[in-house]
């Protein structure tokens, strides 16, 4: 779980801000924590120096409502260490406030890949799934009552292109190719039901 940093905002006053921790270390992402004491108000949050290299928001600009918290995650990608400040802001810049920010590599940095145990066999191996069946057999095929179809657009495929040729122009090449998506589209819609 990430580490947080805690903003007080309108604790005071209004659109006054506080930083619970004005020197903040971690290793990694983070979140910033926006504890909103009073009314609804606009927090910015800036990312600066070495920081804003190391790390990025999704958002800058956040709506926190009346006394409420709103949490902010920081991700971070490097390059390690990063050092900044984290700049907050509200209402518009009524109110200003910094925390340093030190962002260290993550401890536990796991590069390693898992590899499912289903990859070990050689592909071409004979496989079955739960039931008994074969990945082949969850392909789709056409069904039994679609032959007549199939040779109906074999036939209109036939014609088409025979067509292209005794008139031999543009418009035949555009008739054949209407022909061509229009045999794909049924060949699709027979497969997928």
């Amino acid at each position: 779980m990430p580490e947080t940093l805690s903003v007080h905002v309108s604790d005071d006053d209004l659109h006054a801000i506080s930083v619970e921790t004005p020197s903040f270390e971690t290793a990694g992402a983070f979140d910033v924590e926006l504890v909103n004491h009073g009314r609804a108000v606009h927090v910015h949050l800036n990312l600066m120096d070495g920081l804003s290299r190391a790390a990025t928001l999704e958002a800058t600009n956040h709506f926190v409502e009346t006394e409420s918290v709103r949490t902010v995650r920081v991700n971070v990608d490097g390059p390690f260490p990063a050092e900044g400040k984290l700049k907050i802001v509200t209402a518009y810049g009524a109110e200003t406030a910094y925390a340093d920010v030190t962002v260290r590599e993550p401890d536990d940095a796991d590069d390693s890949v898992v590899v499912d145990e289903a990859l070990a066999s050689p592909a071409g191996a004979a496989e079955t799934d739960s039931n008994g069946s074969s990945p082949s057999s969850a392909l789709p095929t056409p069904g039994a009552g679609t032959t007549p179809v199939l040779a109906l657009a074999g036939v209109a495929l036939l014609v088409a292109f025979l067509a292209a040729t005794v008139v031999e122009g543009p418009i035949a090449v555009v008739g054949v190719g209407v022909v061509l998506v229009g045999v794909a589209a049924a060949a699709a819609i027979l497969v997928r039901d």
